[in-house]
């Protein structure tokens, strides 16, 4: 059960998300350069035992439909660390200061003395919600799950629940404007 617990989540949010966007009650969020940084809590479902990770990211400002490329490094408190490239959908529900973002990522983790993922390819998925300090930056709460989606023998996977500050500029092109 707790293993179907973010995939339920996922899944539910992809189909409100995508059904407010075909009916207009939401639009893209904005196309610029983006650098996260977050502060972590490693573990928080089963809590065993609980660790701080930081982690960030820079998210490149184009998309293709509503997906945006991003890649990023996180670093355990234990010496494991994680890198990895993925996609996100940010999505700002019309006239309201917050907006939202499914992610998933692929990436290569390396233990140190953090747990035992079962393999060196993990996959990162998530949730993330972000409210606007201005037009530069934003302060959110995410969710991810790490799991090696079966690859190797073993696959506990892990909860990481983050606070986010979000720094974002403009395109050249933009700025020249």
């Amino acid at each position: 059960m707790r293993r179907l617990f973010p995939l339920v989540i996922l899944l539910t949010t992809t189909l409100v998300v995508t059904e407010s966007l075909a009916a207009g009650r939401l639009e893209l969020h904005d196309d610029r350069h983006a650098l996260a940084g977050a502060a972590a809590l490693h573990d928080v479902i089963d809590q065993d035992p609980l660790e701080p990770v930081f982690w960030v990211e820079y998210r490149l400002p184009w998309r293709r439909w509503t997906l945006r490329p991003d890649v990023g490094t996180l670093v355990m408190t234990s010496g494991g660390w994680q890198v990895w490239a993925g996609i996100r959908s940010e999505l700002v529900p019309k006239a309201l200061p917050i907006w939202w973002a499914i992610t998933t990522n692929i990436g290569h983790y390396r233990r140190g003395g953090g747990p035992l993922l079962g393999h060196r390819l993990e996959f990162r998925s998530g949730f993330e919600m972000y409210g606007s300090l201005n037009r530069e930056w934003a302060l959110g709460l995410t969710f991810h799950h790490l799991s090696n989606a079966s690859v190797g023998r073993r696959n506990p996977g892990t909860e990481i629940l983050s606070l986010v500050v979000t720094r974002s500029w403009p395109r050249r092109a933009d700025r020249l404007r």
